[in-house]
């Protein structure tokens, strides 16, 4: 069965062995165990996954005393231009973390030249993530450079 959705986030994982039980906001599929989170648990061996990172899992529906879960058999991350932005963002040069950068993304789309050249650009960072006026302005002269 293949399940596609967002990576909400990671509950518990073994550094050693990569086993994660994580939860993953489903899209697209017909799923009756969502919780009121509009999340469903998973549980398998992952790589490294980011918050917000859309992903297709190869699973298997499983049935445990508290309900529900997925069997992660494979995840298979899909690159896509949202991802691409959030990337691109938190990539050396800006000094984001990822997080931050998927909270841009979400916040002013994926045309990142189109907000990051905007009159007001250093103050809408600065009210959607916790940067000081300094940093956001680092932020918008490198992409500014880099997208030239």
């Amino acid at each position: 069965m293949l399940i596609s959705g967002y990576y909400d986030k990671t509950l518990i994982k073994d550094p050693k062995t990569g086993y994660t039980i994580f939860s993953l906001k489903p899209v697209g599929n017909e799923l009756d165990f969502v919780n009121i989170y509009g999340t469903v648990t998973c549980k398998g061996i992952t790589p490294p996954l980011y918050i917000s990172e859309f992903i297709i899992i190869e699973g298997a529906i499983r049935n445990r005393d508290k309900g529900k879960y997925i069997e992660v058999k494979k995840i298979m991350p899909e690159y896509n231009e949202r991802m691409s932005a959030i990337r691109f963002l938190a990539s050396d040069c800006f000094g984001l973390a990822f997080d931050d950068a998927a909270e841009l993304v979400l916040e002013f789309g994926t045309n990142i030249y189109q907000w990051i050249t905007a009159p007001d650009a250093i103050q809408s960072i600065t009210a959607a993530i916790p940067v000081s006026e300094k940093q956001a302005a680092v932020i918008v002269n490198a992409a500014a450079n880099s997208l030239y």
